[in-house]
């Protein structure tokens, strides 16, 4: 886009532009650098939080897109996007709504740190007749969210419990490694 030519754009400011075009080329090159490497792309689209965007980035390869919050989950499902994994946790009245998305046809994998999370998760399972997909969130040095190690019996436990969640896997987030610089990077991960 010429950008000169915005001046005369028909918009009240503030308004974004996006450079479809770059932005087109930026989700290739991500994904022919996950090819490249073997691995399975799935961004997290917090931060364009646009349906269109996560359908391109599908359509170019990525196995799915990730959400943080109940909200994204539901804009990103009702502008197309059905398999959908929330990564951060969930509590409260927002389980209604995830229950709601998710008998609607929404396939939703939640992250879960906590006991309550999990039996609220179970009551909205069993109120909405849904399956509930979980993800177990490990506090691996960030201390901001997800279970400390040494406790993930405890979920494990209260999983089995429950025949009518599906445990996925674990997810843990290393987002106080920030370097650049991928030596850097590894280095603070064994360091950890």
């Amino acid at each position: 886009m010429d950008l000169s030519k915005a001046i005369y754009l028909p918009f009240d400011t503030p308004f974004m532009t996006v450079d479809i075009d770059q932005t087109a080329k930026n989700i290739r090159k991500m994904q022919e650098i996950a090819n490249r490497n073997g691995e399975k792309l799935r961004p997290h689209s917090k931060t364009h939080k646009i349906p269109e965007l996560s359908k391109m980035e599908i359509e170019a390869g990525a196995v799915g897109i990730c959400v943080q919050k109940t909200a994204e989950a539901e804009v990103k499902f009702n502008g197309g996007i059905r398999n959908i994994p929330l990564s951060n946790e969930t509590f409260g009245n927002k389980f209604q709504r995830i229950g709601k998305l998710t008998s609607m046809g929404c396939n939703l994998t939640l992250a879960i740190d906590n006991l309550p999370s999990l039996d609220q998760f179970s009551e909205a399972r069993k109120y909405f007749g849904i399956e509930g997909n979980v993800l177990i969130d490990v506090n691996i040095g960030m201390n901001r969210c997800g279970i400390e190690p040494d406790r993930i019996d405890l979920l494990l436990e209260r999983m089995e419990k429950y025949n009518d969640l599906n445990l996925l896997g674990i997810m843990a987030y290393d987002g106080q490694v920030s370097s650049p610089e991928i030596k850097k990077r590894e280095e603070e991960v064994k360091n950890g």
